[in-house]
């Protein structure tokens, strides 16, 4: 999904207003233990309502801008719109809906009244599935970032504006310095993350204007949650980290008048994924407070300096009622699957215990492995939370069992908190059909190649979904592969695809991706071929030949995109 350089809304960001930062000790409310990591997912339903409430203009008339919700399934976000509407008081007298604010990709409804009242309200209110992963994340995108690897153009998310001074000497000398020696994308975010949250205090500069520019912010080390941003996607861009400031609310709280602003990070797969760049949101208590994106609506908008909801004088109140479904498990065990030649790029939560400063290591692997820490010292003054990243390197071949440790510890040595953690090798999926992002008929197969080095396949725990609905039941398994053909034509549209598949070991390896079916069922065929038959699937690897046409002549098809 494109997205606009700069921030991606407009709310009353400016009003600084001072909050009493709760010291969360994460689920189950526990002092211990200091060091952890979460698994699981947040998973809540949310109830939102976002209205402006603005005054007529001199010459009678009024005009509002809603921004339209939508969904994202992105790296480790997922935000489903389930339901949206917009109601305004009175009546408007005409609504426009529009898919670009002057150059932005935008989509809004533009609501106008020719003989307003004094005052009106026009609001948007939906129903919101939020989701968030805490678990290990999977990688190939190296640092230094190499723009070859992007499929769209990403000067646009690098260069300096008047708000993030990317190439402003000491911002570009303090990115280098944070992020030297990163092992990929990932480790430098949340490198710059962790600095951020560190270094700059949440208020109001003493004795002059409020700025929320990052070089104004580099210099004052203060600011609400605009300054954390601006400074954080400055440092960012200033050693080539595609990024931007992204705005919405937190959904923590029945009401505010302020929205929040928080770092969207794009990655080579051409998936976006949010960080939370202060140290304080959210502050409900359901989960500790990490760069992860717990609670947070996102609005995508072109940035502040040229998105305006309304000509008029307005104001704006955010509204939320929630139901939380799910919630990550504090774990100090943590088992992952690997491939050759990746990153594995684990979130760990400390927590100060009432100290100030607490110190990471870790037992080292064996040779042709690779660790990196976000950070190594946590410094405790603006939050007894603190958060950070564990990277691994796997190597390009041999052995992918590992077993280590990290620590927590005092300045004196004391041992505060150990996490372990075992590496083991994943099962391999490939073949992915359709093809993601492809755009197929309604009489499509869906099917998936795998295989394990360690062990057969556990065909009792693999599974395949179809939209959230499993199709397991439904489908054809092999030692190598599986195959499903829908009874009747799949529905126009876009459809997500999950396949979780586990071997006798009890390691698993899961692949989710998305296609769009469009067009009568006879524009494309796909034919079966395996080991010695045709049209049925047996014992060898899965084949499959497509012949295809479409409406304009050629069907679209790409490669599966590599993992962020």
């Amino acid at each position: 999904m494109e997205r606009s350089a700069g921030s991606r809304a407009s709310f009353a960001f400016l009003i600084c207003v001072i909050y009493i930062l709760p010291q969360v000790t994460g689920s189950g409310a526990s002092v211990t233990p200091a060091l952890y990591a979460l698994d699981g997912q947040f998973v809540e339903t949310i109830d939102y309502t976002y209205s402006v409430n603005a005054s007529r203009r001199s010459d009678g008339t009024a005009i509002v801008n809603l921004l339209k919700l939508q969904s994202l399934d992105e790296y480790g976000y997922h935000q489903q719109i389930l339901s949206q509407e917009i109601l305004e008081s009175p009546a408007a007298s005409s609504r426009r809906q529009y898919d670009r604010y002057q150059n932005f990709d935008c989509q809004y409804t533009e609501l106008s009244w020719q003989d307003a009242p004094p005052t009106l309200t026009a609001s948007t209110r939906a129903s919101i599935r939020h989701t968030v992963d805490y678990r290990p994340f999977n990688t190939t995108s190296p640092f230094p970032v190499d723009s070859r690897l992007f499929s769209q153009d990403i000067s646009p998310y690098l260069r300096s504006e008047s708000q993030i001074q990317a190439d402003d000497a000491d911002i570009a000398a303090l990115a280098k310095q944070l992020t030297d020696g990163s092992l990929c994308q990932m480790d430098a975010v949340v490198r710059v993350l962790n600095w951020v949250g560190s270094n700059v205090q949440y208020g109001c500069p003493v004795g002059g204007a409020f700025e929320a520019d990052a070089s104004s912010t580099l210099r004052d080390r203060i600011g609400n949650c605009v300054n954390f941003a601006n400074l954080a996607t400055a440092l960012l861009r200033a050693v080539g980290i595609p990024s931007v400031t992204s705005m919405g609310f937190v959904a923590d709280r029945p009401e505010s008048s302020s929205g929040h602003a928080w770092v969207a990070v794009l990655y080579p797969s051409s998936q976006w994924a949010e960080y939370e760049s202060s140290f304080w949101m959210p502050t409900g208590g359901l989960v500790p407070e990490t760069f992860l994106m717990s609670q947070h609506i996102t609005m995508l908008a072109p940035p502040m300096s040229v998105y305006n909801p309304s000509p008029c004088n307005f104001t704006e109140l955010h509204q939320a009622s929630w139901t939380v479904l799910a919630l990550p498990q504090k774990t100090q065990k943590v088992r992952v699957e690997a491939f050759h030649s990746e990153f594995i790029c684990l979130p760990l939560v400390a927590e100060s215990q009432g100290n100030q400063m607490l110190f990471v290591s870790w037992t080292e692997p064996k040779s042709g492995w690779a660790v990196s820490s976000s950070v190594r010292i946590l410094n405790f003054s603006n939050a007894a939370v603190q958060s950070l990243m564990l990277t691994l390197s796997t190597p390009s071949t041999g052995d992918l069992s590992i077993n280590m440790s990290v620590r927590l510890t005092t300045q004196g040595g004391q041992l505060l908190g150990e996490v372990t953690i075992e590496v083991v090798p994943s099962p391999t999926i490939q073949g992915l059909w359709p093809a993601p992002g492809s755009k197929v008929s309604p009489g499509t197969t869906i099917a998936v190649n795998y295989s394990s080095t360690r062990s057969l396949i556990d065909h009792a725990k693999t599974k395949l979904t179809l939209d959230g609905e499993d199709i397991t039941s439904s489908s054809t398994l092999t030692s190598t592969g599986l195959m499903y053909v829908p009874s009747s034509g799949l529905t126009v549209g876009n459809h997500v695809v999950m396949v979780e598949v586990w071997d006798t070991t009890g390691s698993m390896s899961r692949r989710s991706w998305t296609f769009d079916v469009e067009g009568p069922s006879s524009d494309i065929q796909p034919l079966l071929i395996a080991a010695g038959a045709v049209g049925a699937l047996c014992l060898g690897a899965v084949v499959i030949c497509v012949l295809a046409r479409k409406r304009s002549g050629s069907v679209v098809m790409h490669p599966p995109p590599p993992p962020p």
